[in-house]
């Protein structure tokens, strides 16, 4: 017996998002809900737990289920702890089905472990949203993904869908070469079909009684028709069905002349640094040497001074740190501050870049944005579409040393995928923050521990970075079509 029926939904909100003919949630489903920033995931939360109403459509509830919603006008200081309060709150109430959006954001990582262990503990009925792979993989067991208006279900948790999204690929591909040798093969034969219709030699008529000639001329035009006749079957058969061209992410190569300036110098060190926040000690005696192109990750609790010691490397005017002349930061801030709303998608990217006008585009698309943002300026953006442009703007930039706080904060599943790609691959010096465990342990060189008794070293997974399915496909293939005609201003199973 389900606890939840929706059919014939349709959902929009300032536009259309869903059209879902039918969904069904049986007691003690585990279902993570992905997809990217816009895409509808959390309106179809609150359409499925009440508190929107749909377009159209219809939902049988048969529990009343507790929901623990984003939290959004909170500090960053106190975001992690206010999460876990609603949090406990709704664990108190032991609901028969339970529905999180976002749970995981703001919590460290000793915050996140504790979600995942009362989630496994839990025995009701679970619908999540969630960009945290770690959790995904940990607690569902059916991934609802969200794309092009339309829900698929897949079974299994994140890296199972995923698994799933690489094989479909994979078949589509063998499935298209297959389609497309079949077509040449046959509009060879119709073609020679043809040339041989075309060239029917003419009896002579000296050599030929006219009975002969008559007969003749009527074998001819019997064998023209037919090779004719084969001809045009030939064609028909090689109007089959299209198959979908697979798309393909170009490889996004940066140009290294800026990264080249460092040499073997060594770009960052902390020796016996305090670190201090109005006028409270946080820490004391950090050591931290960062090589050229290493990628040095930190972790630690809320409130233990990460976003602090960032600030501090990037001010450069506290004894204990140095920072190498030829060094040029890079620096991505949670509030976003560096954007210029009242200027383009296009001009905030390639405001301090050195990159190819094809790179700068590649990666804008990666990043989800489509022909028709570039030229819409940053302030009409959305919240998470404004934390992708300023990620990119820095990704983008002419600095050698990045410094990134928490940059895994309010992305999508598809760009946090192109997030993790880019930057595990890129050749210059970055220092970041994240509570993200999966990010961490797939873009860190070395991995540091924050804590009031100082850096303490963290071992690191395997760096062979797997290969992965990549998003945004259909925006990228788009790009690669109309580089040559646009050039932007510089001023399973489908529930339908």
């Amino acid at each position: 017996m389900f606890i939840l029926q929706a059919t014939k939904l349709q959902i929009s909100r300032q536009r259309k998002l869903l059209n879902i003919d039918q969904l069904v949630i049986n007691p003690g489903d585990r279902i993570g809900l992905i997809g990217a920033n816009g895409v509808g995931k959390t309106t179809l939360l609150e359409v499925l737990t009440g508190t929107l109403v749909p377009r159209a459509g219809h939902v049988d509830r048969r529990v009343t289920p507790t929901i623990v919603t984003q939290l959004h006008e909170i500090s960053a200081q106190s975001g992690g702890e206010q999460v876990k309060q609603a949090l406990i709150a709704a664990f108190r109430e032991q609901p028969a089905f339970l529905a999180l959006d976002e749970p995981s954001a703001n919590l460290d990582q000793t915050n996140q472990q504790w979600l995942i262990t009362h989630l496994a503990r839990y025995s009701g009925t679970l619908l999540i949203i969630s960009h945290d792979r770690h959790l995904l993989n940990a607690i569902t067991t059916t991934t609802w993904s969200v794309a092009d208006q339309q829900l698929t279900s897949f079974s299994g948790n994140y890296d199972a869908f995923q698994t799933t999204q690489m094989a479909q690929r994979q078949h589509q591909q063998a499935t298209y070469q297959v389609q497309q040798r079949k077509q040449r093969r046959l509009a060879e034969a119709a073609q020679r079909r043809e040339q041989k219709a075309a060239h029917v030699v003419k009896p002579n008529r000296h050599q030929h009684s006219k009975n002969e000639l008559k007969n003749l001329k009527s074998v001819l035009r019997n064998n023209q028709g037919k090779l004719s006749k084969t001809a045009s079957r030939l064609q028909k058969r090689a109007q089959l069905e299209p198959v979908q061209k697979p798309k393909h992410t170009p490889t996004v190569t940066l140009h290294v002349q800026q990264f080249a300036s460092l040499g073997r110098h060594t770009p960052l060190t902390l020796e016996h640094f305090t670190l201090s926040a109005a006028k409270h000690q946080l820490s004391a005696d950090l050591n931290l040497t960062v090589k050229t192109g290493e990628h040095v990750g930190i972790v630690g609790p809320n409130q233990i001074g990460k976003t602090t010691l960032l600030r501090s490397i990037l001010t450069n005017n506290k004894r204990g740190i140095t920072v190498n002349p030829a060094v040029k930061f890079g620096h991505f801030a949670q509030n976003m501050s560096r954007l210029n709303l009242t200027k383009s998608v296009w001009t905030n990217a390639v405001a301090n870049s050195e990159q190819p006008r094809v790179t700068c585009q590649t990666v804008l698309a990666q990043f989800g944005f489509t022909t028709s943002q570039l030229n819409q300026r940053a302030g009409q953006l959305s919240g998470g579409q404004r934390v992708k442009l300023a990620l990119v703007t820095v990704l983008l930039s002419d600095a050698n040393v990045l410094l990134l706080d928490e940059p895994t904060n309010f992305l999508d599943l598809p760009t946090l995928t192109a997030l993790e790609n880019f930057l595990a691959n890129y050749p210059g010096t970055i220092l970041f923050v994240s509570h993200d465990y999966e990010f961490v342990e797939h873009v860190a060189t070395r991995k540091y521990k924050l804590s009031a008794e100082g850096l303490t070293v963290q071992p690191v997974a395997d760096q062979t970075v797997k290969s992965k399915p990549t998003a945004n496909q259909t925006l990228l293939d788009e790009f690669r079509h109309e580089l040559s005609i646009i050039e932007p201003d510089t001023s399973n199973h489908s529930i339908k």
